[in-house]
Order: structure tokens, then C-alpha cells, then sequence
């Protein structure tokens, strides 16, 4: 199991920031131009809360440079509330495969924080992976510093 860990701190207050990033197209702004996940009606524009938890909510292709097809995906949410979600989802690599997302009310800014975590079908693809999603998680990040600010700690 690869585990992967990268965090933020916000110049934005949680309750503020809480909303826009459980949208779909907080996603999509994150991720692009790397990757696409299409969101299938009716849950585009539609906040994770209101989405269906513990069930297969949908399957999607995942876009390379948001044209080319690598992977398929069968989507569920675990857990969502105002300061986060758990997906859980399958895919056609992955064994396992788990993305948390918390995000940290620290007064006057707030800390996002994301975990992932897999294991590949075919086992000498996980070290191949782990730099790529690495660098996915970290673009995400650097997304959102652009975004929302970054808060200067200590």
C-alpha cells in the first residue's frame, strides 16, 4: 500500500473554503490540464454533501490532458461533511484506492490536507505511479495556494 501526504495552509477560513472545494468543478480547476474526470448529470454543479454516500454514484473515464482515456472509474463517496470527504472509488489499475480530504479550521485561515492511498493490481506499477500522483497532489495544491493564498505560519 503506497500512502501519499500533502497539506496547505490557506489564507482563507475554513467555513469560507468549505463549500467550494466539495464542488465538482473545484476538482476540475485543480486537476487540469493534467487530468479530467468527467461528472456524469445530475451531479454536475452540484456539492459533494448532496451526493449519495456509501454506493457506486457513477462511473467516469479519466483523461489524460483531458483527451486520452488511462483509466476507468467507478466512483463512491465514503464520507462527506463540511470539512471534507473520504472517496473510495475502483478503477481498473487500482486494487485499492482511497482519497481524503480534510480541511482544518484554524481561525483566521485553514489547512486542506489530502491523503491517498492505493495499491495496484499489478504490483510494479505502484512505484511507477507514486511520483505521478505525487506530482498530481502537489499541482492540486499549488492550485489551490494560488487560489486561496497562502497563510505564512510561525
Amino acid at each position: 500500500m503506497i500512502r501519499i501526504e500533502t497539506e496547505s495552509y490557506l489564507s482563507v477560513r475554513a467555513d469560507q473554503l468549505a463549500d467550494r472545494l466539495l464542488e465538482s468543478s473545484s476538482e476540475a480547476y485543480e486537476t487540469m490540464p493534467f487530468v479530467k474526470r468527467e461528472v456524469p448529470d445530475p451531479w454536475v454543479g452540484e456539492s459533494m454533501k448532496r451526493w449519495p454516500v456509501g454506493r457506486s454514484l457513477h462511473s467516469r473515464k479519466v483523461l489524460l490532458f483531458g483527451v486520452f482515456p488511462i483509466d476507468d472509474q467507478e466512483f463512491k463517496l465514503t464520507f462527506v461533511c463540511n470539512s471534507g470527504f473520504i472517496e473510495s472509488s475502483k478503477t481498473t489499475i487500482h486494487e485499492y484506492w482511497t482519497h481524503q480530504r480534510t480541511i482544518f479550521d484554524r481561525q483566521s485561515y485553514c489547512q486542506v490536507k489530502d491523503v491517498i492511498e492505493f495499491s495496484c493490481k499489478k504490483r510494479y506499477t505502484e512505484e511507477l505511479l507514486r511520483p505521478l500522483y505525487r506530482g498530481l497532489i502537489r499541482h492540486r495544491h499549488r492550485r489551490l495556494r494560488n487560489r486561496y493564498g497562502v497563510e505564512k505560519i510561525g
